[in-house]
């Protein structure tokens, strides 16, 4: 029952009560100067008796007196208040400090009956009859679970109200330990909500606030309200109270696989389809429901806007009995003095309908225990069933395969990444809803998309295809029409190839690693670049031998370990031949930018030749001094010393 202040769940049980409506579309405000009357819908059950796991949207018929017209999908939320304006002192039984109303008159709080979508409209004349539905019906889209299972079953409940956009109260209480192996492919949000509720012993259904909630069916339930016989039109008692005492839960309709706890008649016993069920789940349903009665009535009341469906009720009657007719044990004779019985039953149905004033009516129908046991069926519908147990229908899941009209068998991942479908036209398989692999049945040929991987084994036969690729971008073996190539993509660019000539050309290749043969013989090496770590005239270790270097750039000549010479790339930002003996640096030549230098470091640089002519330029020295006699080591200017010493003593 929806929480009314006292002051208002007092009123409304007064005889003369006077209601003010008003809605609110699209958070616009109409009044009841264009609210002609409305009706409100709320189900527990749509069937012939109690059930569990239910997830029914409310309905609400709302008629406008206007020209224009709402929106498609507009939200209608209607309300309801109680009129204080012809509250007299002597009805005013109320405390002072409740007594919280204007003295010129007013309304009570507004109390809201449900948020509500427009699904369809007529209009007559400037008449406009709105049929909604609250929020509930969002729930009827597939689900397709991004969770990964098994999981428990309140996630998969958090995920349902995340993607549809639901807020639940602190009515919704699931079981932690209840658990789904799989993801529930093949069924609607709607569906697996009402699997979750059934598990715990409960319906669903959108509160008056828009809120999302459980109604928990337990014989521990309290009476929400009583309805005396001032409240009510008449009452109508359409089967004998109905008990339950046995509980199934079949987890598998078409073959008939259950599970049971409790014991009973069939009219004691409560069926519950839940595809995820387990005796768990039968266990404790029957806890909840062991003993649980009602009363199957029929009721046309004053309104009760504050009633939900699912609320436990009591309602009063009067039964008198004549002593005559008594023929009861003294023990078995409960009967009351003033003859005023209370029996209980629950709103399984209920219609709250304004038209200036507000009425109800109230069912809660069952099964008779005749009906339960002997349920005769004729010739029609026996065969009917037959068909029903033992044919595949179309669109039934059956843990993840359907059977359909248009694609044939379905086979597919209850996330939807994954599909395989089976006909006479095709045999193919889908990732993510792309054709990945299948039969082409116009080319008589299999087409595959993807990615082709072999463990091991050995293919025998002619394999015949247009090109073999191996690898992708710039690190491509290709092997077609044109010959095989390793390369960039591109055949006439491909830095490795061999044509179909039988010749072996190189473009660009590079080659790391060692490239071993004991004869390399041909009339050209043909290719502009040859690139490489190492290449050397001789192995490792033997000598002398020339060798090519890609980690120094250099070219070095051996004759030993110790004795070399080689050509540096860069020497003082320009190239030079260095000359090594002993290991040590004997020697270097190199062009600088102005000057060509020969060095010769810690011995001595020889000029040897038949003689030594000097073609162009100077032949500079630092001095005299520094001109030297081979073997007397006199320098030139000791000896023009001594010739200036010998003129000047002849003078």
């Amino acid at each position: 029952m929806y929480p009314v202040p006292t002051l208002v769940a007092d009123w409304l049980r007064r005889p003369q009560r006077e209601f003010a409506v008003k809605a609110l579309v699209n958070d616009v405000e109409y009044g009841d100067d264009v609210i002609v009357d409305f009706s409100i819908e709320n189900s527990l059950s749509l069937s012939d008796e109690l059930e569990l796991g239910t997830v029914i949207p409310s309905k609400l018929t709302i008629r406008f007196r206007m020209h224009s017209q709402f929106p498609p999908n507009a939200k209608i939320v209607p309300y309801i208040a109680l009129r204080s304006d012809n509250l007299t002192w002597d009805e005013a039984d109320m405390s002072w400090e409740e007594a919280d109303i204007p003295w010129a008159g007013g309304t009570t709080d507004w109390l809201p009956l449900g948020e509500f979508y427009v699904d369809n409209r007529t209009k007559d004349r400037d008449i406009w009859t709105y049929v909604c539905y609250d929020r509930l019906v969002f729930a009827d889209v597939e689900y397709v679970s991004g969770l990964n299972y098994p999981t428990t079953m309140q996630a998969v409940w958090d995920e349902i109200c995340e993607l549809i956009g639901f807020t639940y109260d602190d009515s919704v209480v699931i079981d932690p330990s209840f658990t789904i192996s799989a993801g529930p492919a093949g069924y609607t949000c709607r569906q697996v909500m009402g699997f979750i509720a059934s598990a715990n012993s409960a319906c669903v259904y959108m509160g008056k606030d828009g809120v999302l909630r459980f109604k928990k069916i337990s014989k521990h339930n309290e009476p929400a309200f009583l309805f005396t016989e001032s409240d009510y039109i008449r009452v109508q008692q359409t089967n004998p109270v109905k008990s339950y005492s046995r509980v199934v839960v079949i987890y598998d309709p078409d073959d008939g696989l259950y599970y049971e706890a409790g014991s009973g008649s069939e009219a004691e016993t409560l069926y519950v389809e839940n595809p995820f069920g387990t005796q768990a789940m039968a266990d404790k349903i029957l806890a909840e429901i062991n003993g649980l009665s009602y009363t199957p009535i029929s009721m046309p009341s004053r309104g009760f806007p504050h009633l939900d469906q699912g609320d436990v009720i009591n309602f009063e009657s009067t039964e008198s009995l004549a002593w005559e007719d008594a023929d009861i044990a003294w023990e078995e004779a409960d009967i009351p003095w003033d003859g005023v019985h209370t029996h209980q039953s629950i709103i399984l149905h209920q219609v709250l309908d304004f038209r200036g004033g507000l009425a109800m009516q109230i069912e809660a129908p069952s099964i008779s225990e005749q009906e339960s046991e002997f349920g005769i069926d004729g010739s029609l519908t026996a065969a009917v069933k037959r068909l029903n147990e033992n044919a595949v229908r179309y669109g039934k899941p059956y843990y993840g395969v359907t059977h359909s009209r248009t694609e044939g068998i379905v086979v597919q991942r209850e996330d939807g990444t994954a599909k395989a479908v089976f006909n006479a036209d095709e045999l193919a398989f889908y990732q993510g809803g792309q054709r990945r692999l299948y039969f082409d049945a116009v080319n008589n040929r299999y087409v595959f998309d993807g990615h082709l991987q072999a463990a091991s084994g050995t293919f025998t036969g002619e394999l015949q295809g247009g090109s073999i690729t191996i690898g992708s971008g710039n690190n491509v073996f290709r092997a077609d029409t044109q010959g095989i190539w390793a390369g960039n993509g591109n055949f006439s660019d491909a830095p490795f190839r061999v044509n179909m000539q039988g010749q072996l050309v190189a473009n660009n290749a590079q080659i790391s690693g060692t490239i071993s043969s004991s004869t390399i013989s041909g009339g050209q090496i043909l290719g502009t670049l040859i690139l490489g770590s190492t290449i050397m005239t001789a192995g490792p270790g033997v000598y002398p031998r020339i060798e090519f270097s890609s980690d120094s750039n250099m070219l070095t000549a051996y004759t030993n370990p110790q004795e070399y010479v080689r050509i540096i790339t860069n020497y003082s930002n320009t190239p030079a031949i260095q000359f090594i003996q002993n290991g040590i640096n004997a020697g270097i030549l190199y062009a600088a930018p102005t000057d060509f230098y020969v060095f010769a470091l810690n011995r001595p640089l020889g000029l040897s030749g038949t003689y030594v002519k000097f073609w162009s330029g100077d032949v500079r020295f630092t001095s005299w001094s520094s001109i030297k006699i081979d073997g007397s080591m006199r320098t030139l200017q000791q000896e023009l010393n001594d010739i200036w010493n010998a003129i000047y003593s002849l003078m």
